[in-house]
């Protein structure tokens, strides 16, 4: 712009010039006035109208008015409708109507809130951010270090750790593979020496060169010219080129020939890596055959007597509804209104409700309140707590799992069809009065329920625990191994012929008849049967024992059944959902020689320890650990039970062995159904041992070390009788 005379003069011209266009700017009618170059510039009336036609059209066209204060926002009445304001005390958002203000169906502080939750800033130095769930799961993190990834990725400056194996770099072993129990396979070793490329394995898990190979019948050399063999019934043996064999050590560990015998550390070293690799095969193990959690109501049928339906299970615990796991109940309980009736009977109206644990009056009629649950006498048989924490803690893992925080797509429904007091034979079809039949009823009003909404239905699992009353002879159940397992195996075809047609058959997930309830007659059958089951491969799985849990004297505490019931979460979890294959810790053989048994075990998680299981709800220890023998001269006097390894378990006797030895763990005769064994299994439970006082509960329920932590889901040693011949 050219200014005439220049910008910046101080002559009285241009001084007198500027004082007239100021008062031409500020009280002159024209809506610009020139500046000395002769560029328009606004006035204030101009400047005033652009102000105001900028807040109309901010108010017209998705602006908003800020207030200090909800009552000074309501105190405002805009001239026209569609006026966004903000609570700026609380974020909240109203619009105005034309005649009233009304909240905002979209909240925005709502979402920021929402979205804080979920991405939170690194709460320690070393953290940058994390994405956690709704309670609190972490499920995506970076660190400050490079490292970052979820729980089962993790990406590290040394490595790459996944959920089965390691790939990682160090210093001091180079660059390698590492599983999940600590074995290693060098790839580049500390010297940056790299593998021979003639080094190669096989789906079978041998290994080695053109020269040698290492496989788990034993070692090759030269091609196969020669071997050393350990595949069996022989410990070692050798062979030439032409297939002529010597065996070097016999199956009883001695050196063939004279030199001496194994060493007993030696042969639990051996028993030790076969226990291992028998339970690497048996988590390998993916089963094709059972029905998975697909449905858009699936559900989770619990059937068997008391201990199913929870009896003396008061108070309830599980009573919140987790509402963003969805989970649903027939009516007001996921029991029927009757504990022995022939039919299910919803406690209120017959629909689908938000899942929570209730007790239940005597009969099962009705729902107590706290103040009745809390004048419950001690040894009412009225029913509470129940498998609500199987399913929440299930379904909970499961939206985990598929990185969801809810999923309305899918919801679990839980039906309690047990009925206390009663042999397999009365719960089976066609018994009179035919219990059967509130499965079936269960069954039948839940998948109406499900046809009228359109859903898919099916069953998903079923939770079963049984066998109380068989063990016992007066109540004229079948209390033989062989009878009791055909009797469940008809009851499971019937109940999969009759409900899961257009599914694959649900998986059973079984605890293990023991504690108090445990009979020696029959050698343990009932339990024993089960044993059978879930060890078979099959859609049968040991979820749990119940000895170890705090009781009332055969029915659990309430902590006891959700306890339970986490335990039971737990296994559905790793086999319906993680595709695991899943035994429980038991023993698979014994040997005995001389004065010293060693017992080898499956064991889910190494190491084996040492637990003090609750007897009533005091925490009990054995000297024996659990165990008693007898052998052809009668009893064998157990002097010490020790852990030799990490899956082997050694008893010491009190003299030598002779003939047949039976070895029993968690027998009725010494123990009471009871043990101390267990593995190390670092699972923990999603909810937490409660006590509150005037409840309802006993007063020595208030355990302290337990209060206010979650269970600990150690898997505990099943009840056994193990026979074997003393060497």
């Amino acid at each position: 712009m050219a200014f005439n005379p220049p910008l910046g003069s101080t002559s009285p011209e241009v001084l007198v010039g500027n004082a007239t266009r100021l008062d031409e700017l500020v009280n002159g009618p024209p809506a610009t006035v020139p500046d000395r170059a002769g560029e328009p510039l606004y006035t204030w009336r101009l400047q005033q109208q652009k102000m105001e036609d900028t807040l109309a059209n901010f108010q017209e066209n998705g602006g908003a008015l800020g207030f200090g204060s909800l009552d000074e926002l309501l105190a405002y009445t805009p001239d026209k409708a569609n006026v966004l304001a903000v609570d700026t005390s609380t974020g909240e958002q109203y619009l105005w109507t034309g005649t009233e203000w009304v909240s905002s169906e979209y909240q925005a502080n709502e979402k920021i809130k929402t979205l804080n939750e979920t991405i939170k800033k690194g709460d320690a130095s070393e953290v940058i951010f994390k994405v956690v769930d709704l309670l609190g799961w972490r499920q995506f993190y970076a660190l400050t270090s490079g490292e970052f990834g979820t729980k089962f990725t993790r990406i590290k400056p040394d490595g790459i750790e996944l959920s089965g194996f390691n790939l990682k770099f160090s210093e001091e072993a180079g660059f390698y593979f590492q599983n999940f129990i600590g074995q290693r396979l060098t790839i580049i070793d500390e010297n940056g020496i790299v593998a021979p490329k003639s080094l190669r394995a096989t789906a079978a898990g041998a290994f080695g060169t053109d020269a040698a190979r290492l496989a788990r019948s034993g070692i090759v050399f030269d091609g196969g010219n020669a071997r050393i063999d350990i595949s069996g019934p022989e410990f070692i043996k050798a062979a030439d080129i032409i297939g002529r064999t010597k065996t070097v050590v016999d199956k009883y560990g001695n050196f063939v020939g004279g030199g001496g015998g194994m060493s007993q550390q030696d042969r639990i070293d051996i028993l030790n890596a076969e226990n291992l690799n028998y339970y690497s095969k048996v988590r390998s193990r993916y089963n094709t055959d059972i029905e998975r959690l697909v449905f858009a109501l699936t559900l989770i049928l619990g059937s068997g007597q008391s201990l199913e339906s929870t009896q003396e299970g008061f108070p309830a615990l599980s009573t919140s509804v987790y509402e963003n796991l969805g989970n649903l109940m027939l009516g007001d309980s996921p029991r029927p209104n009757s504990r022995t009736a022939a039919n299910f009977t919803p406690v209120g109206t017959p629909e689908l409700k938000p899942l929570k644990a209730v007790v239940q009056s005597s009969d099962g009629s009705t729902i107590l309140t706290t103040a009745q649950i809390s004048a419950l006498p001690a040894g009412a048989p009225n029913e509470g707590e129940g498998a609500v924490a199987t399913v929440n803690m299930l379904r909970a893992l499961f939206l985990r799992q598929m990185s969801l925080l809810t999923d309305p797509s899918r919801a679990f429904v839980l039906a309690s069809c047990g009925v206390n007091g009663r042999t397999i034979e009365a719960l089976s079809k066609g018994a009179s009065p035919e219990l059967y039949n509130r499965v079936r009823e269960a069954v039948t009003k839940i998948k109406a329920i499900a046809d009228s909404q359109g859903k898919s239905f099916g069953i998903g699992a079923i939770l079963f625990d049984q066998g109380q009353w068989n063990y016992n002879p007066a109540y004229g159940g079948d209390g033989t191994r062989v009878g009791w397992k055909s009797l469940f195996l008809k009851y499971y075809d019937d109940l999969v012929a009759d409900f899961c047609a257009g599914q694959n058959p649900p998986a059973v997930f079984m605890s293990q008849t023991g504690a108090g309830y445990t009979s020696d007659t029959n050698e343990l059958a009932i339990g024993m049967a089960q044993l059978d089951l879930v060890t078979a491969g099959g859609n049968f799985y040991g979820s749990g024992t119940t000895y170890q849990l705090p009781d009332k004297g055969g029915h659990l505490t309430s902590n006891g059944y959700r306890w339970r019931s986490q335990q039971d979460a737990k296994v559905a979890f790793r086999v319906l959902v993680l595709g695991e294959g899943w035994e429980p810790l038991h023993c698979v053989s014994a040997e005995v020689k001389g004065n010293v048994g060693l017992l080898s075990y499956a064991v889910p998680y190494p190491p084996l320890q040492w637990g003090t299981p609750y007897v009533g709800r005091t925490a009990t220890t054995y000297a024996d650990k659990g165990y008693r023998a007898t052998d052809d001269n009668g009893t064998l006097p157990i002097t010490a039970a020790e852990i030799a390894a990490d899956t082997v378990v050694k008893l010491t006797f009190s003299r030598t062995a002779v003939g047949t030895v039976k070895i029993w763990y968690a027998d009725k005769t010494a123990h009471n159904g009871n043990g101390c064994l267990k593995d190390s299994d670092p699972f923990l439970a999603t909810e937490n041992y409660v006590y509150i006082a005037g409840s309802g509960q006993y007063a020595d329920e208030n355990i302290p070390e337990l209060v206010g932590k979650p269970y600990p889901l150690h898997n505990w040693a099943w009840a056994q009788v193990i026979t074997t011949i003393a060497a």
